[in-house]
């Protein structure tokens, strides 16, 4: 239910107003704000659509990048406190009490770097040597990260989940000058892989990574000079991190290279640059926005969906119930809650659509979820004991599936795509077992105090096993080893992803059978007339 004021909206979260507790509220406020009002507070202005001078930067650096609340300057130059730095120099800029500071400096002086930030932690990567640097701000330290594998500069860095995608750059000693490289850091293992190379080859572009809130995940590389041109490009080039794929976008109204983009509410706006090579000072003032394919407008309000324990369903009405068989037939945007045990949620192929927080469905006992797209929650789904979770597709979430305190769960036919961990256990009986899933780009089940699941036949995009007899299965297993311990392994792991085979709804297979049959009565009818 909406309560429209002045164009102005508010959506109850279970759909249904309550005008007293509203009413009480705005009550409630008054009162507080007349209270304050005694008091002698004196906040400082900020005036609208206005400009106001910081402290400034204390030294020229080759890149500015915010974390953890505060933004840090990197790679600086010049003299400070009697100190003379050369590209290593590192600051720390605190907006709140407006003051610089200086931090430990780059261990390694470099320049034409791309700077990445997972967890509150600065990636610095590149520069002609290809180097591999994090700084924690929390710490004030360095740590040494393995090398890019190709040393290049010019590059652009975009943090997908966990992992940076680093694309393009240049290297003044390989020829040709200009890559097209593709290399993707893998945070959590400290390794490299190559991606699908960029179709088109350009430096000097600009990059920006959709978050999966509004708009799919993807990389976009805007711009640029094109290899062996001086005049900019308004190419738009789009990678899928979870597929591996490019695609080619809606142009950019202005060509252009040494251009810069923001990400808002995955809306990229590109601005500044160059037109064409030039020593005469013709620059690019344009700012444009892009919305990218996929874009949701404005995100539909979430809802919590309650199954409750005497088996009504409270918060929709796009669940049909039949017994303990509940069906949806329309897609969801937000939480499945269920308090009854013994039950069978069917999505029917729809898709329950998150926005990054909650959990999609919550199951307890001898529950059953399946043939359900679950995207974007920070845990697609979680169960507790003697669950069935079958034949769903669980994307861009924090934890595809978690299990806590929990035993005896079934996962099976699931695709896990883009997902920090597919699957995460902990603090349970164990006696859980994983099979014929796929794991695609996030593939590290966690298992913490709890014992080992059984994990067999399930497809993992990271093996890099061979398959010398042809069955499909990889000739060595795949595993996962913290510290010396293995947590698990897959004795046969599968070479190609498993094939997802919708389970139909009960009310479908009525509707097929009844089809059928009236099509045998009307053949019969035909051959004996």
């Amino acid at each position: 239910m909406e309560l429209f004021t002045n164009g102005d909206y508010i959506t109850t979260i279970t759909g249904r107003s309550n005008v007293k507790k509203f009413t009480a509220m705005v009550i409630l406020l008054l009162a507080l704000s007349l209270s304050l009002s005694a008091f002698s507070i004196h906040p400082v202005s900020a005036v609208e659509d206005s400009w106001t001078s910081k402290a400034p930067l204390p030294l020229s650096s080759w890149g500015v990048v915010g974390a953890n609340g505060k933004i840090y300057a990197i790679a600086g130059s010049g003299e400070y406190a009697n100190v003379s730095y050369l590209n290593n120099a590192v600051f720390e800029y605190d907006p709140a009490l407006d003051t610089w500071t200086i931090k430990k400096a780059m261990p390694i002086k470099r320049s034409g770097f791309a700077l990445a930030v997972y967890q509150n932690k600065i990636y610095v990567i590149g520069g002609s040597n290809g180097t591999n640097q994090v700084y924690d701000p929390a710490t004030g330290t360095w740590e040494n990260r393995t090398s890019m594998p190709t040393p290049r500069t010019q590059l652009e860095a975009n943090v997908v989940n966990s992992k940076i995608y680093v694309i393009g750059g240049q290297n003044e000693f390989h020829d040709p000058i200009n890559l097209d490289l593709n290399q993707i850091y893998d945070t959590e293992t400290d390794t490299w892989s190559f991606g699908t190379p960029i179709p088109n080859v350009v430096w000097q572009a600009a990059a920006g990574a959709t978050t999966g809130e509004m708009a799919p995940k993807r990389i976009y590389v805007i711009g640029g000079l094109p290899d062996k041109s001086m005049i900019g490009t308004n190419m738009t080039q789009v990678y899928d991190p979870a597929t591996d794929t490019w695609t080619i976008g809606e142009s950019m109204p202005t060509a252009r290279f040494t251009l810069h983009v923001a990400v808002l509410n995955d809306t990229l706006y590109v601005m500044g640059g160059l037109p064409f090579f030039n020593l005469s000072g013709v620059r690019c003032q344009e700012n444009e926005q892009y919305t990218p394919v996929g874009y949701i407008p404005e995100f539909p309000s979430l809802t919590t969906i309650y199954i409750r324990a005497d088996g009504s369903v409270e918060g929709t009405d796009k669940i049909q119930r039949d017994g303990n068989i509940y069906t949806l037939t329309g897609d969801i945007s937000g939480e499945i809650k269920v308090q009854k045990n013994f039950t069978v949620i069917d999505g029917a192929g729809y898709t329950l659509q998150g926005s990054g927080s909650g959990t999609g469905v919550g199951i307890r006992w001898h529950g059953t979820v399946q043939n359900l797209q679950i995207i974007n929650f920070e845990h697609g789904i979680s169960a507790v004991i003697n669950n069935t979770i079958l034949g769903n597709y669980i994307a861009d979430c924090g934890a595809g599936i978690l299990i806590i305190g929990g035993s005896s769960n079934t996962i099976k036919n699931n695709t896990f795509v883009n997902n920090v961990n597919p699957i995460s256990i902990a603090y349970g009986g164990g006696n859980h077992t994983i099979t014929e899933n796929s794991m695609i780009n996030g593939t590290l089940i966690t298992v913490w105090l709890s014992p080992h699941p059984i994990v067999d036949r399930n497809y993992w995009s990271d093996y890099n096993g061979t398959d010398a007899d042809g069955d499909g299965i990889g000739d060595t297993p795949h595993f996962r080893i913290a510290g010396n311990e293995t947590i698990y392994i897959d004795f046969h792991p599968l070479m190609e992803p498993v094939p997802v085979i919708p389970e139909f709804p009960s009310w479908s297979l009525l509707l097929i059978f009844l089809i059928t049959s009236l099509m045998i009565i009307l053949a019969k009818k035909k051959i004996g007339g």
